[in-house]
């Protein structure tokens, strides 16, 4: 009777496992393809590189508020205690550059945690307009994103999601 008992506990088990799997996954893309989506309308309303703040595991750039006019958005990205989470704030003036944003680094309540069960610890590379690394935020032309996950800490199971964003 207790062979009995532990197949379809057994089945319960993997079903879930399954389902956080699929759970992390869409948090994993839908995450990458929002940050790259971000990247992309980051503008700081002048010819200068709209990115503040690049590390391999922090990003910080000025974005056009799309729900306001005139009203800029501050975007920041960091990778905490395996967490990517993301804040954002926007401008109070509504006059244009120079913008008044609300913030210099956010605050820690703030930052909304997006996906977790984060393993690599390079989520960002910056690229010039020769597809070289740069570490310098004027030259960066191209941010590639990419993440790794894995549920339960799992190493086995190592999900992988990238994407990339040219700035205009």
């Amino acid at each position: 009777a207790l062979a009995c008992l532990g197949a379809p506990f057994g089945t319960v088990k993997h079903s879930n496992e399954v389902q956080e799997e699929s759970v992390l996954q869409t948090e994993v893309r839908g995450t990458v393809d929002q940050l790259a989506e971000d990247l992309r309308a980051a503008t700081n309303g002048d010819s200068t590189v709209p990115i503040e703040v690049m590390t391999a595991t922090t990003l910080q750039f000025l974005s056009p508020d799309r729900a306001s006019t005139y009203h800029m958005r501050r975007i920041a990205y960091q990778l905490v205690s395996h967490k990517l989470q993301r804040a954002v704030t926007t401008s109070t003036d509504t006059d244009g550059s120079p913008w008044v944003l609300g913030w210099s680094t956010p605050p820690s309540n703030a930052w909304v945690t997006q996906v977790g069960s984060v393993r690599n610890t390079t989520l960002f590379t910056y690229l010039d307009a020769n597809a070289a690394v740069t570490a310098t935020a004027a030259s960066v032309r191209t941010v590639k994103i990419s993440v790794s996950v894995s549920p339960n800490g799992s190493q086995a199971r190592q999900y992988n999601y990238a994407n990339s964003a040219t700035l205009r």
